[in-house]
């Protein structure tokens, strides 16, 4: 009885230190698939705001309060900067390399010219325009970051 007792708990305590050991190794796989998943739902959040902005015609203010939220909220998800504070000034004067592809003047001249329209002027502007040059900048910053990310797949044996 005793010898069955000892085999029951070796093989408890096994499966114990089994499971923990595949618990270390799996989790940063598990956070590397959810970052994963998450990048690429932010790209599609983006493009649907896009397509709405397109489809719905609208040409306000609030069409371009809704462009500005999408494309800070989507450089936030793509860089390590929490752009939904940051005035088009600020993001303007950021350094260039805090975003990959170089897309920050047009991020700045985007916003700005949302700025101007919902604050100060009283045509709706070009939004249009501005949908077509977010789009672009898009395409560069994921561009960009496929880039990025080849040396390092090529490093791995």
């Amino acid at each position: 009885m005793r010898s069955r007792l000892y085999l029951f708990a070796g093989a408890a305590l096994a499966l114990g230190f089994f499971a923990l050991f595949a618990a270390l190794k799996l989790l940063p796989w598990l956070r590397a698939l959810l970052a994963h998943w998450a990048f690429l739902r932010a790209r599609k959040e983006f493009d649907g705001v896009l397509a709405y902005l397109r489809e719905a015609g609208e040409r306000g203010a609030d069409a371009w309060a809704v462009l500005a939220r999408a494309l800070k909220r989507y450089l936030g998800s793509r860089s390590s900067v929490d752009f939904l504070p940051l005035t088009s000034g600020e993001i303007a004067s950021l350094p260039l390399d805090r975003v990959a592809g170089g897309v920050l003047p047009d991020v700045a001249a985007i916003l700005s010219a949302g700025d101007y329209l919902r604050f100060g002027a009283r045509e709706a502007g070009d939004l249009s325009a501005a949908l077509d040059l977010a789009t672009a900048l898009a395409d560069r910053l994921e561009a960009a970051i496929a880039d990025q990310a080849k040396p390092k797949r090529e490093a791995l044996p």
